[in-house]
């Protein structure tokens, strides 16, 4: 299997990206805190045939609040039972 392209939201750093893999070898380059480990691990648990663990670093720090907003209900619910 290879890779060609692939889009990204709402992952860590990444809000939107579309990002091309060129038909020889991609290189990642950019500064520090760029997003560079972030996409190799995104790119490692697609392709991983284990569980992924979801980690609040997954959510981007400017998407937490609406991402509380929208799970505390359901475990609410679910460890109160109300």
């Amino acid at each position: 299997m290879k890779l060609v392209e692939m889009s990204v939201r709402n992952y860590r750093q990444f809000e939107k990206a579309d990002i091309s893999f060129d038909e020889g070898i991609t290189v990642l380059a950019g500064a520090n805190n760029s997003g560079k480990t972030s996409l190799i691990t995104l790119i490692k648990s697609v392709f991983n045939d284990e569980k992924s663990i979801y980690c609040e670093s997954d959510i981007p720090a400017r998407n937490m609040k609406d991402w509380i907003n929208q799970v505390y209900p359901i475990f609410e619910v679910f460890f109160t039972g109300v």
